[in-house]
C-alpha cells in the first residue's frame, strides 16, 4: 500500500510537470505566430508592392495610406495565424472543435447579445472609475486602427473587412480557441480567463509605434476578453464571441468612417 501510494504521488506529480510544459508551450506557440505573422505578412506585402512598382516614396508611408496595402497586411497576417494554429492542431491530431470551432448554432445569438450588454456595462463602469480615481489613463485616447482617408465603396468596402469581418473570426480562433482550450484544459475557468484576457490585452496596447501605450485600449480589450471566456465556457464554442467581437468592432467603423461630424 506504501509502495501504491508513492507512486500515485510521483505520477500526479509528473502529470502536473507535463502540464505545466503543455500550456507554457502553445502560450508561446500562439504568441509567437501573432508577432512572426505580422512580421512576414509585412515583408511579403512590400516585397510585391516593389515588384510591382505599387510602392510610392517611403515604404512605411505607403502601408500607412494605402488602403489595399493595409487590407493585404491584414489579409495575410491573419491568414497566417490559422494556418499555424491549423498546422498545430494537425500535428498533435487535434480537431479544430476541440478548441470551439464547431458548427453555428442560432443559440449562439441570444448569448451574444447578453454578452455585449454585459460588456458594454461593465465597460462603461470601469471607464468611469479609471477617469475618476485614475487620471494618468486618457480615456480618450485614440486608437490608431489605420485607414485614414478611406473613400468610395471599395477603399470602405476592405477597411470594413479588414476591421470588423478578419480580426473577429481569427483573434477568436487565437484567443478564445486555440489559447483558452490549452489553458483551461488544466486550470480553471477564473484562472483561464485572467491569463487569456491579459494577453490578449496586451496584444492592444500597440507597442512600438512611437505613440503612449493604449491602455485605454487594453483595458477595453481586457473587459471584452472576460465576457467572451465566460461565452465560451457557457457554449463551447467560438461564435458568439466572434459575433461581440464583430459588432464592437463595426460600431467603432461606423463611427469612424460612415458617421460625419
Amino acid at each position: 500500500m506504501l509502495n501504491d501510494s508513492s507512486s500515485a504521488t510521483t505520477s500526479k506529480r509528473r502529470l502536473t510537470r507535463a502540464s505545466f510544459f503543455s500550456v507554457f508551450g502553445r502560450i508561446l506557440f500562439a504568441l509567437a505566430v501573432f508577432v512572426v505573422s505580422q512580421i512576414v505578412a509585412a515583408i511579403l506585402v512590400v516585397a510585391i508592392g516593389t515588384a510591382t512598382n505599387l510602392v510610392q516614396g517611403d515604404v512605411d508611408t505607403w502601408l500607412n495610406d494605402s488602403v489595399g496595402a493595409q487590407f493585404a497586411y491584414i489579409l495575410v497576417a491573419e491568414t497566417l495565424v490559422v494556418v499555424a494554429i491549423v498546422l498545430f492542431l494537425r500535428h498533435k491530431k487535434e480537431s479544430l472543435s476541440s478548441i470551439g470551432v464547431t458548427p453555428f448554432r442560432s443559440k449562439f445569438l441570444p448569448y451574444a447579445a447578453i454578452g455585449y450588454g454585459a460588456y458594454f456595462g461593465i465597460y462603461i463602469l470601469v471607464a468611469t472609475l479609471i477617469y475618476t480615481f485614475v487620471p494618468g489613463i486618457d480615456v480618450d485616447q485614440e486608437q490608431q486602427v489605420g485607414f485614414d482617408g478611406a473613400t468610395g465603396a471599395l477603399e470602405l468596402g476592405l477597411t470594413f473587412a479588414s476591421l470588423v469581418i478578419i480580426p473577429p473570426l481569427v483573434e477568436e480562433f487565437l484567443f478564445r480557441g486555440f489559447l483558452f482550450s490549452a489553458v483551461r484544459k488544466y486550470f480553471s475557468l477564473a484562472t483561464t480567463t485572467i491569463v487569456v484576457s491579459i494577453l490578449f490585452a496586451l496584444g492592444h496596447l500597440q507597442f512600438g509605434n512611437g505613440a503612449p501605450l493604449l491602455w485605454i485600449a487594453a483595458i477595453d480589450t481586457f473587459v471584452s476578453s472576460v465576457i467572451l471566456c465566460v461565452l465560451r465556457e457557457k457554449t463551447g464554442s467560438i461564435w458568439s464571441g466572434v459575433i461581440i467581437h464583430a459588432l464592437k468592432n463595426g460600431v467603432a467603423f461606423t463611427a469612424l468612417f460612415l458617421v460625419t461630424t
